[in-house]
């Protein structure tokens, strides 16, 4: 009796650990949410569309898309919208997104107008890449992302108006991609120390 009694809290002790490192978190959940603010007028969501064609049974098997085991719970750190059909993408949508409290990369492709002010609620990103039709100005908020290591707006279209001198406070950025954006005014001073440090500006 005993000696089954000590195999139980063996295969126990074995099996417990296990199962809490493949625990799910509700992080697809959370980015279904994040797709569904993608709605037109008559329910109509060709975001949605496009994720449900990729037939997968895990949020995290989306193209573009990583996950990490982070205190054994699976969370989404990497996103990638491939084609927003020219959405725009909301200030629901990144409010949304902050419930990924560990999304540290995040790219969003042809999306239209530029992103939206409370982009300081996604404090975890690392790298952000944003390509848009009719982009517009640079937000001053592009400055509340202090963790933010690379950003990239190259080819986004009608990308005007002045570097916004906020971006100086990300103190953190090694790389910053203007490639075909048609920017104005006095480039931030800032640039000029990432240059001597070896961070890179790409114009």
């Amino acid at each position: 009796m005993q000696l089954f009694l000590l195999l139980n809290n063996i295969v126990l002790f074995i099996i417990i650990p296990f199962l809490f490192k493949n625990v799910k978190a509700d992080d697809c959940l959370f980015f279904e949410n994040v797709i569904n603010t993608f709605v037109r007028n008559g329910n109509i969501n060709l975001v949605k569309e496009e994720f449900n064609k990729q037939n997968v049974n895990s949020c995290c098997e989306y193209e573009g898309f990583s996950c990490e085991i982070i205190n054994n719970e699976l969370h989404l750190t990497k996103i990638k919208f491939n084609n927003l059909h020219y959405e725009a993408f909301k200030e629901a949508t990144v409010t949304e997104l902050s419930n990924l409290i560990y999304l540290n990369s995040l790219e969003v492709i042809d999306s239209e107008g530029s992103f939206p002010r409370n982009i300081a609620e996604l404090v975890s990103l690392k790298y952000f890449k944003y390509k848009a039709y009719k982009f517009g100005k640079i937000p001053n908020e592009i400055g509340t992302l202090v963790n933010l290591e690379v950003l990239d707006f190259s080819d986004s279209n009608r990308l005007d108006g002045a570097i916004p001198q906020s971006i100086c406070n990300l103190k953190q950025l090694k790389t910053i991609k203007l490639r075909n954006c048609y920017v104005e005014g006095t480039i931030p001073y800032c640039f000029k120390d990432m240059e001597k440090i070896g961070n890179t500006v790409i114009f």
